[in-house]
C-alpha cells in the first residue's frame, strides 16, 4: 500500500524541454507563445490529431461540402467528435438548429474541462475577458496537456503559453484538413473509420497516463467495465450512464479517503499530545471528537498548533500578535 500511494502521489513525469521558471526568457509574453508554439513538437498527440483531422477533411469531402467550410468549422467548433456530428447531421438532411443543439450537447463534455484548466492560468490581476480565447481553446488534447506543461511555466505567462498551444495545434489540424480533403479520393471507407478510431484510444492512453489519484484509477477502470453493461440497455445514453455511476463511485472513495485521513490526523494529535503529558488514553477513539469541540470552542489543545505542549487544556489562550511577528522579521 505504501508503494502505491507514492505511485500516485509522485508519478513518473515526462521531461519537457521548457526553460526553469526563474529564466529571462519568460519575461515576454511572445516569448511565452513562443514556447507554446514550440511544445508541440514535444506531444504524440499531434500526429494522432493530424491523422485524425485528415479522416474530417475526407468526410467533409464526401458529404458534399467545401474546403472553406471544413477549414471553418475546424477554427470555430475546434473538437473532432462535435465537427463529425456537425457534418454528419447536416450531411443527412437535418436542420441548423437540429444540428446546433447536437453540437451543444456534445460539447458539454469539455465544460469540466474548462473549470479544471483556467484556474491554472489565473493571478489576481488577471481579467475574464483574457480567459476567453484560452477557454475556446480548450479541447481534450489541450486539457491534457496544460496538466503536464503549465507546472513548469510560470503562471503569469500561462495564459500566453496556452495560446501558442492551442494555436500551434489548431494549425496542425487545418494542415490536416486540407490534405485529407484532397486525398479524399484515395481513403477507402475502412481506413477513415479506422483514422478517426485512434481519436478515442489516443485520450483513453492519455487519461491513463495522467491517472495521479486513486480516485482517477478508479473512474477510469470502472467506466471501461461498466460500458458493457451500460451497453445492453439500448438507451443510446450508455457512455454517460456508465461515466456518471464511475465517476460518482470515484468521488465517494475520494470523499472516503480524504475523511479517514483527516480523523487519523486528528487521532494521531490528541494521541501524541497525551504521550507527551505523561497520561495515559483509555479509550483514543474519542480523542478526535474532543479535539474538534475544543476547536469549535477555540480553545488550544496540548500538542496541536505552535506551542501547544506549554498551554493549559482548559484555558483560553489568545495569540501573542506582537511575539508572531517578531519572529516572522526574525525568519525573513
Amino acid at each position: 500500500m505504501p508503494v502505491m500511494r507514492a505511485r500516485f502521489r509522485n508519478p513518473a513525469k515526462t521531461p519537457v524541454a521548457l526553460p526553469p521558471l526563474d529564466s529571462p526568457q519568460w519575461n515576454s509574453r511572445w516569448l511565452a507563445f513562443g514556447w507554446g508554439l514550440r511544445s508541440i513538437t514535444q506531444t504524440i498527440l499531434t500526429i494522432v490529431l493530424f491523422v485524425t483531422y485528415l479522416g474530417i477533411g475526407a468526410l467533409a469531402h464526401d458529404t458534399h461540402f467545401s474546403l472553406a467550410w471544413a477549414l471553418a468549422s475546424t477554427l470555430f467548433v475546434w473538437a473532432g467528435p462535435a465537427q463529425i456530428i456537425l457534418i454528419t447531421t447536416l450531411g443527412s438532411g437535418a436542420t441548423v438548429i437540429q444540428s446546433a443543439i447536437a453540437v451543444t450537447v456534445s460539447a458539454i463534455r469539455l465544460f469540466p474541462m474548462v473549470v479544471s484548466v483556467l484556474p491554472l492560468m489565473r493571478t489576481p490581476t488577471t481579467k475574464r475577458r483574457e480567459l476567453v480565447f484560452a477557454a475556446h481553446l480548450t479541447a481534450v488534447t489541450l486539457w491534457v496537456e496544460c496538466h503536464r506543461f503549465l507546472p513548469q511555466v510560470p503562471r503569469e505567462r500561462r495564459i500566453a503559453f496556452v495560446h501558442g498551444l492551442g494555436c500551434g495545434l489548431v494549425s496542425v489540424c487545418l494542415v490536416a484538413n486540407t490534405f485529407g480533403y484532397f486525398l479524399a479520393a484515395n481513403l477507402t471507407q475502412t481506413l477513415g473509420a479506422a483514422i478517426l478510431l485512434l481519436t478515442p484510444l489516443s485520450f483513453l492512453f492519455s487519461t491513463a497516463r495522467n491517472s495521479r489519484e486513486v480516485a482517477d484509477v478508479v473512474a477510469l477502470v470502472l467506466g471501461i467495465l461498466l460500458y458493457p453493461l451500460a451497453a445492453k440497455m439500448n438507451s443510446g445514453v450508455d457512455i454517460l450512464v456508465s461515466g456518471v455511476v464511475a465517476g460518482t463511485i470515484a468521488y465517494g472513495v475520494h470523499w472516503s479517503r480524504g475523511e479517514f485521513c483527516a480523523s487519523d490526523r486528528r487521532l494521531a494529535c490528541a494521541g501524541g499530545a497525551v504521550r507527551r503529558r505523561g497520561r495515559s488514553q483509555p479509550d483514543l477513539a474519542h480523542a478526535g471528537p474532543v479535539v474538534w469541540r475544543r476547536h469549535r470552542r477555540r480553545l488550544r489543545t496540548a500538542g496541536l498548533g505552535e506551542g501547544g505542549r506549554h498551554r493549559h487544556p482548559r484555558r483560553r489562550h489568545r495569540p501573542d500578535r506582537g511575539r508572531a511577528a517578531g519572529c516572522a522579521g526574525e525568519r525573513a
